[in-house]
C-alpha cells in the first residue's frame, strides 16, 4: 500500500463523518464480515476486498439527513471512490459546504484567518489537468473547538503494568458451570481471569494446573454482553457468542461478580476489549500479497445459488457431514458441525445453510475436478471417519484442506468415491 495525498483527503472525510455521527462510520460494516468470517483476519481481508471495490461512499443514513451541502463535500469532493477523481484537500476549499461556513465565521466573528487575505492560491489538481484557483478570503473557514471528551484510557504506569503482565484488566470472577442451574451456589465456580492484549477472556483451571482461554478475542468481539438476573451470584454478566458462523446458535458464558461496582468495571472492560479486538487488523508491505492470497482461497466458497441454477444443484448423492471449523482443534467436539450436504447435478458440493435459510456451493465443479480425497485416521479426531478435500495450489498459494467425517465407514468410502467420480 503507497501513501499518497488521496489517502489524507479520504481520512478526512471519515473525520469529519464521525464527528457528525459520533460512531465508527465503516464499523457496522467490519462487524458484519466478523460475524460471518473465521477470524478478524479473514474479517479484515473480506472488509479490505470490499472497501476496494466501492462506488459509492460508504455513509450512513444519518449523515444523509444532516446537511446537503455537507453530504456533497463527502461524496463529491473527500469520499471519492476512484482517488483519481477525488478532490485535493487544497480544491476542497471551495466546496459549497467551506465557503458557507467561512461566509458564517467571518460575517459574525472580528477573528482573522491566515486564509483571509486578497491573496490568490493555486491548487493542482490530482489528475494533472487544470488548476484550481480561488482566493483565501472567500475560503476562510473557522472551525470552533468543542470540549474534549475525556476517554478511559489507561495511563502510563497502566500501559506500562499491562505490557509487563500482558493483562488489560484482572480480578475475580464465578463462573457457571455449563448446563448448571443459576440458582444453586454450588454449581458456580470461583475463578481468577483477566483480559488480554489481543482481547480474549482467560482463567487459571485449578483442574490442570494451566492458564486457558474461556473466550478468544474473535468471539468476544462479535458477542453480545448482557445483565444476567436471578442468579445465585449477583449481580453477573451474560456473554452470548456464535457457536458457528453457519449457525444461529449461541453459546452463553456466565460470570457473576463481588459487587456492582465489579460488574460495572468489568463490563467497561469487556466492551473495551471487544473494541481493541475489533479495531486489531494490522496493514504492511505484505498486506497486498495476503489479500491476494485470501482471495483466492475464498473465491469459490460459499457462493448463493442463483434461482436459474436451482435445477443444476439438485442432489444426486446426499447425505448428513460433520464438518470441522477451520483452523481448530479436531479432538474437540465443540468444533464439528452438523451438514446437509450433497453432490449436485452439475458437480458441486453443496450445503444447506441453517443462518442464511438458503443453499450455498462450497466448491464449485472446477474445484472438485482438480482436487485430491484423502481418509484420515482416527489419531486425534473424535470423529471416526474422517476424510479431507484438498485443492491444488494456485499461483504458489497453498489451500488449507476441508476437514469432513461420517456417520459411517461405509458411508465415507461412499463419499470418496462419489467426489473422484468426478
Amino acid at each position: 500500500m503507497t501513501a499518497v495525498p488521496s489517502l489524507d483527503v479520504w481520512s478526512v472525510g471519515m473525520t469529519i463523518c464521525e464527528l457528525v455521527t459520533l460512531d465508527v462510520t465503516l464499523k457496522p460494516t467490519y462487524t458484519s464480515f466478523l460475524q460471518n468470517g473465521r477470524s478478524h483476519r479473514h474479517a479484515g481481508f473480506l472488509f479490505m476486498d470490499w472497501l476496494s471495490g466501492i462506488r459509492n461512499a460508504p455513509l450512513p443514513k444519518s449523515m444523509k439527513e444532516f446537511d446537503q451541502d455537507c453530504l456533497d463535500l463527502l461524496t463529491s469532493w473527500l469520499l471519492v471512490p476512484d482517488c483519481t477523481k477525488r478532490k485535493t484537500l487544497a480544491q476542497c476549499l471551495v466546496s459549497p459546504f467551506i465557503m458557507a461556513a467561512g461566509s458564517a465565521c467571518t460575517a459574525g466573528s472580528p477573528v482573522s484567518s491566515p486564509l483571509s487575505s486578497a491573496s490568490v492560491v493555486s491548487a493542482p489538481s490530482p489528475s494533472g489537468g487544470q488548476d484550481t484557483t480561488f482566493t483565501g478570503g472567500d475560503a476562510a473557514a473557522i472551525v470552533a473547538r468543542s470540549e474534549r471528551i475525556a476517554l478511559d484510557v489507561p495511563s502510563r504506569a497502566q500501559r506500562k503494568e499491562v505490557r509487563d503482565h500482558t493483562a488489560l484488566y484482572k480480578g475475580i470472577l464465578w463462573k457457571l458451570n455449563r448446563g448448571g442451574d443459576p440458582a444453586k451456589s454450588e454449581h458456580w465456580l470461583k475463578r481468577d481471569m483477566w483480559l488480554t492484549s489481543s482481547g480474549s477472556l482467560c482463567y487459571h483451571s485449578l483442574k490442570e494446573d494451566k492458564r486457558l482461554i474461556l473466550i478468544d478475542g474473535d468471539q468476544l468481539a462479535s458477542g453480545e454482553l448482557a445483565l444476567f438476573s436471578g442468579g445465585a451470584i449477583q449481580p453477573a454478566i451474560e456473554i452470548k457468542v456464535s457457536a458457528d458462523t453457519d449457525d444461529r446458535e449461541h453459546q452463553a458464558t456466565i460470570l457473576g461478580c463481588e459487587s456492582h461496582q465489579d460488574y460495572a468495571a468489568w463490563t467497561r472492560a469487556l466492551e473495551s476489549a471487544r473494541l481493541l479486538a475489533m479495531q486489531t487488523f494490522h496493514l504492511g508491505p505484505s498486506l497486498a500479497v495476503q489479500l491476494k492470497a485470501f482471495r483466492l482461497a475464498v473465491k469459490n466458497r460459499r457462493l448463493k445459488v442463483s434461482e436459474g441454477a436451482r435445477d443444476e444443484c439438485t442432489p444426486v448423492f446426499k447425505s448428513k457431514l460433520w464438518k470441522l471449523k477451520a483452523d481448530t482443534d479436531r479432538g474437540r467436539g465443540e468444533n464439528w458441525f452438523e451438514r446437509e450436504m450433497w453432490i449436485s447435478q452439475n458437480g458441486s458440493l453443496v450445503y444447506f445453510s441453517v443462518k442464511e435459510e438458503r443453499e450455498l456451493i462450497y466448491y464449485t465443479p472446477s474445484d472438485l475436478a482438480s482436487a485430491s480425497f484423502v481418509e484420515l485416521g482416527d489419531g486425534g479426531s473424535c470423529k471416526r471417519w474422517g476424510f479431507h478435500v484438498a485443492l491444488p495450489a494456485k499461483d504458489g498459494v497453498e489451500f488449507t484442506p476441508s476437514e469432513f467425517a461420517a456417520e459411517s465407514r461405509e458411508l465415507r468410502a461412499q463419499w470418496i468415491e462419489q467426489l473422484r467420480g468426478l
